[in-house]
């Protein structure tokens, strides 16, 4: 998979992280297997996702997306980190922003 990340912004980063890891979770086969815990360093985000009132109407549809890989996978947490205590996220969110592309894959 593919998907065109320039210009969209540091939300849209995110959330599209967050679509991607729920896919992967799909994909393995790991649903049922075992609960997923999504830690994100933003609060916002982590807002939108646990509380469908305060989503923006500007994300909605990438949200839409996101509820229900989540039905799909039944038992999944989000919850915020600190940017500080997750430094290989923040070392994978600041490289990605300069690729035109963001790809999947799993072995």
């Amino acid at each position: 998979m593919s998907t065109n990340i320039i210009g969209k912004g540091t939300y849209f980063a995110k959330l599209s992280a967050v679509k991607i890891a729920l896919e992967i979770f799909i994909e393995a086969n790991w649903n049922g297997r075992a609960a997923l815990l999504v830690e994100l360093d933003s609060s916002l985000v982590v807002s939108w996702l646990n509380d469908i009132s305060m989503r923006p109407w500007c994300w909605w549809p990438v949200l839409l997306e996101i509820d229900k890989l989540i039905r799909a996978i039944g038992n999944v947490q989000c919850c915020l980190v600190s940017r500080h205590n997750n430094i290989f996220a923040g070392c994978l969110a600041r490289n990605g922003v300069h690729r035109r592309s963001v790809f999947k894959a799993w072995w």
